[in-house]
């Protein structure tokens, strides 16, 4: 790969995909007001009740068949070989198909069981019964995005996100206005459909051929991405029963403010630093498995990855850290005040979550669902749950937080000793530097701003945080030789026809 590439690749996706989020948060945000205000409260609350009680049938009837198959097409395209693409392709749009019907069954046998748990009563059976088609194409719509992010297509990919986010609002608004609560149902369906047929339309773009293929080496292939889909799968839901333990542990020995607080606390940490991160996979993930079968190159690519988020991320913590207290009266109120300490340390701990980021790809992108299930699904998110458990124990909120840090301190040391022994991955020295740098200043940060509370204090951290942002765009500038006007430009570049 030329020398240089990867950096741009790495920021050129992460900036416009970046951006494309930002733009999809406004549009949620603003879905969120109009839901309000024609619904009601009770109406967002049964919407809220509906998604939620969906997220994990999806999640189950993908078979984790989404990241599995951005492997499989990447390195299909990788190999330049048409005709293993159309293949690849071809497999893929089948068991899409099948994970779609099994996310349709497995919706109408739990209807009942949906409805109880959501609205503890069974009248609702018959909405969630009508669900199903909102889970078929919601499971379409995410394997679609997946066809375009495996072949790297994206001006598509982003056309996509956009186009359908834009349009899904504009169906909901006149049938919200018009049947009020009954349009929920409907307005979820049809979104979820336009969402399908944007993303499809783009697919139909690429012109790749669908080709003649037994049904024996449909289920056969389409099994093997299962096989390693479902260890991305299980390792999500094993994500989500920890987060209800730490939550159920919370509110047992605190109380509900206390989970509110941590909850509110915890997003709007992850909220603003998960753009760079899902950003980041779109370019990263697809580049990444194309090299799966060269280890050389997955270091490069990885260590490249690694420099590019954590300058990147580094200002957007050290700001945070400077501003917690606006952010918080600006995205809540006065009452959540007591977490700014805990979102300080949280963006401490982050830093690591950054270096480790994508580290954690290369498994999976190997094919290697054995050492990623137990490094990420086992061991990432037990460790996960005994950090936070004690730390609260301790310290309370706090506690967690420092938990956190300590809890991606190890996790970055496990995840770097076991690459290097099953793939000789090591960290290269600048992210070891970049590291050391962004964890002095969020410390100096830290504890100035609580132990010298006062005017100039803040002042002078702000210079901190400018010469952050300084210090990256100067090493940014070594590495991709590209102004911030030219990957405007590239960006607008991207939604001309």
């Amino acid at each position: 790969m030329a020398e240089g590439k990867t950096y741009r690749i790495a920021l050129q996706t992460t900036a416009i995909f970046g951006g494309v989020q930002v733009f999809q948060i406004l549009l949620s945000i603003l879905r969120g007001k109009l839901v309000a205000v024609l619904l009601g409260s009770a109406g967002v609350g049964i919407s809220t009740q509906y998604i939620s009680s969906l997220v994990i049938i999806s999640a189950i009837a993908t078979l984790g068949l989404n990241l599995s198959g951005i492997r499989n097409i990447a390195q299909a395209c990788e190999e330049n070989d048409r005709e293993k693409l159309s293949r690849t392709y071809t497999i893929f749009v089948y068991s899409s198909y099948a994970t779609a019907a099994l996310g349709v069954i497995l919706t109408v046998i739990c209807a009942p069981l949906l409805s109880i748990s959501a609205f503890q009563t069974p009248d609702y059976t018959l909405s969630f019964i009508a669900l199903s088609v909102h889970v078929a194409f919601t499971i379409l719509w995410g394997n679609q995005n997946t066809i375009l992010q495996g072949t790297k297509s994206y001006k598509e990919l982003a056309i996509s996100n956009l186009l359908g986010t834009l349009l899904s609002l504009l169906l909901i608004i006149p049938l919200y206005y018009f049947w009020g609560q009954e349009g929920i149902v409907p307005g979820l369906v049809g979104s979820s459909f336009v969402n399908f047929a944007v993303a499809h339309y783009c697919v139909r773009r690429l012109n790749i051929p669908i080709v003649q293929t037994s049904v024996r080496e449909i289920i056969e292939s389409g099994m093997e991405m299962a096989k390693l889909g479902i260890a991305m799968m299980l390792t999500s839901l094993i994500g989500n029963l920890v987060i209800f333990l730490i939550n159920t542990y919370i509110t047992i020995n605190g109380s509900l403010s206390e989970l509110g607080l941590y909850q509110s606390g915890s997003n709007i940490t992850t909220q603003y630093v998960g753009l760079i991160f899902s950003a980041m996979v779109v370019g990263y993930f697809p580049q990444l498995s194309a090299a799966s079968k060269d280890n050389l190159n997955i270091r490069k690519i990885a260590n490249e990855q690694s420099e590019i988020t954590l300058l990147l991320i580094s200002p957007i913590l050290n700001f945070l850290i400077l501003l917690a207290p606006v952010v918080i009266q600006i995205l809540l109120s006065p009452e959540f005040l007591p977490v700014v300490t805990f979102i300080r340390i949280m963006c401490l701990g982050t830093i690591l979550k950054a270096a480790s980021y994508p580290i954690g790809y290369i498994s999976f992108a190997k094919g290697d669902k054995k050492t990623f299930f137990l490094l990420e699904g086992i061991g990432g998110n037990l460790q996960n749950l005994i950090a936070s458990i004690i730390g609260y124990s301790l310290g309370g909120l706090n506690g967690i937080a420092i938990a956190y840090f300590c809890n991606y301190f190890v996790y970055f040391i496990i995840l770097s000793i076991v690459t290097y022994k099953l793939y000789g991955y090591s960290t290269n020295k600048a992210i070891i530097k970049f590291i050391m740098i962004a964890m002095t200043s969020a410390i100096i940060l830290i504890f100035s701003l609580i132990f010298f509370v006062h005017p100039v204090t803040y002042l002078l951290m702000f210079l901190v945080c400018a010469g952050s942002c300084i210090y990256s765009y100067i090493e940014l500038q070594q590495r991709v030789h590209i102004s911030p006007q030219k990957i405007i430009k590239r960006a607008v570049k991207i939604f001309r026809p």
